[in-house]
């Protein structure tokens, strides 16, 4: 009788390993999806030009290669001006990383700036373009807006 009962344990036991194979557990399934791109921090420069962190975010499960993120930034309805990137950067999956940009903006786009920082309130801002990759090859259109908001103790700097 008892070795019935092995080989019946050790027939469940083999039944019971063989349907763990459809279980994934490598982590996320390979995919690749459409970054995006924001404003990480906006500073007023002397002499008018301003300094931008643009935000890169990969959202693939995957490792990506960017190439180029041409941009058209408009600030409060006005057009800033454009954002040329380019760049050879891989980005590890689910990351983010900043690129710093010095804009020379229009000079309607400048005082809606500067009325912000003077009135100590926020700015609304609106990213459109596209970013393309290298590896794998994509190319993404870019639409994102979004608010910078003044930073206490920094003078002429939004986030």
């Amino acid at each position: 009788m008892r070795p019935m009962r092995l080989l019946t344990l050790l027939c469940f036991a083999f039944l019971l390993s063989a349907c763990g194979g459809g279980i994934n557990t490598g982590g996320l399934p390979d995919r690749v999806w459409p970054p995006q791109t924001s404003l990480q921090e906006l500073r007023l420069l002397p002499g008018g030009n301003w300094q931008l962190t643009v935000r890169l975010t990969n959202f693939s499960t995957v490792s990506v290669r960017y190439g180029t993120m041409d941009l058209q930034l408009q600030v409060e309805g006005q057009m800033a001006g454009t954002i040329a990137i380019s760049t050879d950067m891989g980005m590890g999956p689910v990351t983010a990383e900043p690129f710093a940009y010095t804009l020379q903006p229009d000079p309607m786009a400048g005082q809606a700036l500067r009325a912000a920082i003077a009135e100590g309130r926020s700015l609304r801002y609106q990213i459109t373009g596209e970013v393309t990759a290298l590896e794998p090859r994509g190319r993404w259109p870019q639409e994102f807006q979004g608010v910078l908001s003044p930073v206490p103790g920094l003078t002429d700097v939004l986030r």
